[in-house]
């Protein structure tokens, strides 16, 4: 089913791939592997197929089945909202990181690339609020890099 689709994903008729993949996507959906198979394919035509749109998803999927269509079009919306959540918490993360590039270099000056390249490496968001807050109370970055421990 999978190398059906990936087979058709960049030809000008994806529908007739679709076509094809959709009743067995339905035969699988009340299986939890089959589910499971479901969002690979989902994720795969969201992400590979780029000019593909949840809006044309849908359209094309209900061309062919409507139960399909449904099937489909509530993981594609699943895994959308989950990398938008995603996305939010990734651009808080690298605000974070931003803020507390600039705050180093406000308060310590050039001399704090080192840290930064630490800094960015550092993806917990907790940790990195703790971080924004310790360059307050530290006058010279060495005692600040001491109590970072890096």
């Amino acid at each position: 089913m999978f190398l059906k689709l990936i087979s058709h994903i960049f030809d000008d008729n994806f529908e007739n791939g679709l076509r094809e993949v959709l009743p067995l996507l339905i035969e699988l959906r009340d299986k939890t592997t089959g589910l499971e198979y479901i969002e690979t394919v989902v994720k795969y035509i969201l992400n590979i197929g780029e000019e593909i749109s949840l809006n044309e998803l849908d359209q094309k999927s209900k061309k062919i089945s409507a139960e399909g269509s449904a099937v489909i079009m509530t993981i594609a919306e699943k895994i959308y909202h989950d990398g938008k959540e995603e996305g939010r918490e990734e651009g808080k993360i690298e605000s974070m990181h931003e803020m507390i590039e600039f705050a180093l270099e406000l308060k310590f000056g050039l001399s704090t690339k080192k840290i930064v390249q630490d800094i960015k490496k550092i993806d917990d968001y907790d940790k990195l609020k703790e971080i924004k807050s310790a360059i307050r109370n530290y006058d010279s970055l060495e005692e600040l890099t001491d109590s970072l421990n890096f």
